[in-house]
């Protein structure tokens, strides 16, 4: 949903069809992977670090958070006939989601449950 929503984005900006770009990636897409088919370029994942992947999940996490507050922002302060109530339920539903978030991280070195139930929603948190 975030690729497909900042590719929409993108194309837009370009002032490019969006689904004649969406089309574009996906050949763009198929040509790299069957040129790494190809050259057996999945051979050369042992040299890419745990490093790699937690920068990319770095990356993935701003990106949600980016568009959460850009959506609150724009949602509540520019849309003058949302009425405050409403404005303050969402605010109040994304502290709670983030609170939820953060209370499954530190679940996972608690004592509570499996230890299969602790790692699955230690999974949730950030």
């Amino acid at each position: 949903v975030t690729f497909t929503g900042i590719l929409f984005a993108i194309a837009a900006s370009l002032g490019a069809p969006p689904l004649v770009f969406y089309c574009w990636v996906g050949m763009w897409s198929a040509l790299l992977l069957f040129i790494f088919s190809l050259t057996s370029a999945s051979n050369s994942i042992k040299y890419i670090s745990r490093f790699t992947d937690e920068i990319f999940s770095g990356l993935i996490a701003v990106i949600f958070v980016h568009q959460a507050i850009t959506f609150l922002f724009t949602f509540n302060l520019l849309n003058p006939s949302v009425p405050a109530a409403t404005s303050l339920l969402s605010v109040v539903v994304a502290m709670l989601t983030f609170s939820i978030a953060k209370s499954c991280a530190s679940f996972k070195n608690s004592r509570w449950g499996t230890q299969a139930l602790r790692h699955i929603l230690g999974d949730f948190g950030p």
